[in-house]
């Protein structure tokens, strides 16, 4: 199965430049023209950047009301992601942890799509209709966090938390490794929570960057060293820093760096940037974005043992500093044992009696006589739909 590419030049691009992205991000939440006969209805925009953006939608589906999202991309974008994505929903269709596409409106990949912008002028989109998802897990970090309150500013989840999202987040990318699929743009906002009696299970989404990482004959795909820059610096391996293609390795790696995102409250490189910023600026003449690039890069290539240690949460999480020091050794082509990565979240869940059905946002909340059970994570969707619910 071919696939293209679709990898972020070295350099990030002025989306001004293209006049078309200042128009995607302004698409009138207004029913559809006509003439670009679908029934529906776009609300307000959920989220986006250079690439497109993402938007509800209210759509008739085999006679029936549903509330689905719609990615949208210009049709003469640059670097056009959605054709990928489309693949790697086909192939994933009905797995446990990703999106689907809709059915029933129009084809499952829809291509120039006329659509009126905000400044009153008419531009044609690729748009591609997937399942309604709930909330991203760094937007409900953030939203602990402003509820906790804590002192230092930094919200850390407490362990049955992490070990649950943990196991969930290495599932869903075993899956997607299973089915020759790399994603190459791991971050927290790209796992989200579902919605309903799916609110317990976390998805992966975003796949504008992701590679088939082998071809049908089981081959491989290239490794070695090339001028990209592919993902988000934060999240990105030290191999992938230094230039080296990525493979599943750094999946994985992206991976641990969420997890360690919800045990620290933030990203080990961004606690230690806030507290000699000052110090590093000036004794180095660099660029800013040199100099933080470079200070991640020396804090990735510590050995597990020594980062988990130096934050303080080595006891607590050792089978995650074992874990983590097992995805630094790989090859880039080498087949993760996915037996031990299991084998040592289990260990931590033994050793701390780990509850693998609970998240704090889901167990917490302002309860009251008339709603007993209520919890933070409805605020956060009865937000959501006041926010992106409607067309106006």
């Amino acid at each position: 199965m071919a696939t293209r590419e679709n990898e972020r030049p070295a350099k990030k691009k002025d989306s001004m430049k293209y006049p078309v992205m200042q128009k995607i991000d302004n698409l009138i939440p207004n029913p559809t023209k006509p003439e670009n006969s679908y029934n529906i209805r776009i609300s307000n925009k959920i989220n986006g950047g250079s690439f497109g953006s993402i938007h509800k939608v209210k759509a008739i589906v085999e006679g029936k009301k549903v509330d689905v999202m719609v990615k949208i991309e210009a049709s003469d974008h640059p670097n056009p992601q959605l054709q990928q994505e489309h693949i790697v929903y086909s192939v994933l269709r009905g797995t446990l942890g990703f999106g689907s596409i809709v059915e029933g409106l129009g084809t499952h990949l829809s291509r120039d799509i006329c659509l009126e912008t905000a400044d009153g002028e008419k531009a044609e989109f690729n748009m591609l209709f997937l399942t309604r998802l709930g909330i991203d897990l760094a937007t409900i970090h953030k939203r602990m966090k402003l509820i906790k309150n804590p002192p230092d500013g930094l919200h850390r989840m407490n362990k049955h938390t992490v070990l649950n999202a943990a196991s969930q987040m290495f599932d869903v990318i075993q899956l997607l490794h299973n089915a020759h699929f790399i994603h190459r743009d791991i971050k927290l906002s790209n796992f989200m929570m579902g919605i309903g009696i799916d609110r317990h299970n976390v998805h992966l989404i975003d796949f504008g960057l992701s590679k088939q990482y082998k071809d049908l004959s089981g081959n491989h795909m290239e490794t070695g060293k090339r001028n990209l820059h592919i993902g988000t610096t934060a999240f990105q391996s030290a191999f992938v820093l230094a230039r080296h293609i990525p493979t599943r390795r750094d999946d994985l790696i992206s991976t641990m760096y969420c997890i360690l995102q919800l045990i620290l409250g933030a990203l080990p490189w961004d606690i230690e940037w806030k507290a000699k910023k000052e110090s590093l600026l000036k004794n180095s003449s660099s660029p800013r974005d040199k100099i933080y690039d470079d200070f991640c890069f020396k804090m990735k290539r510590l050995p597990g043992k020594d980062l988990f240690t130096r934050f303080g949460i080595y006891d607590d999480y050792k089978e995650f500093s074992e874990i983590y020091e097992y995805f630094q050794s790989l090859a880039p082509a080498e087949d993760p044992n996915w037996d031990f990565i299991d084998g040592k979240v289990s260990d931590c869940g033994r050793r701390h009696w780990g509850w693998f059905d609970w998240f704090e946002w889901l167990e917490e909340g302002n309860r009251t006589p008339e709603n007993p059970k209520h919890n933070y994570y409805e605020d956060l969707i009865d937000e959501f739909n006041k926010n992106y619910g409607r067309a106006s």
